[in-house]
């Protein structure tokens, strides 16, 4: 992936979880250790993962390419990668 195309992904992270936004960390994450993943199955699998759970997904539910990817079950994750909207 991109920079470009993780921007996109927050995008829509935020577009579909706006209570929550990404942790500065989180951002910088991504951008340093996503080059290897491939977008469109990152994008399939946050289609899946919003089906699934009200909470946003964790790194791990996207960047994994296995039948549990985007199952909602890290919750402890996400609330290490996101952070209460201010104002909300």
């Amino acid at each position: 992936m991109t920079k470009e195309e993780v921007v996109h992904l927050f995008v829509l992270i935020e577009m579909v979880y706006p209570y929550c936004v990404p942790k500065s960390e989180t951002v910088s994450y991504w951008f340093d250790h996503c080059r290897h993943l491939d977008f469109g199955k990152v994008i399939a699998n946050l289609k899946r993962h919003m089906k699934r759970s009200p909470y946003p997904p964790a790194f791990i539910e996207l960047a994994e390419f296995s039948s549990r990817a985007g199952t909602g079950n890290c919750i402890a994750s996400w609330m290490e990668e996101y952070e209460p909207r201010k104002g909300a």
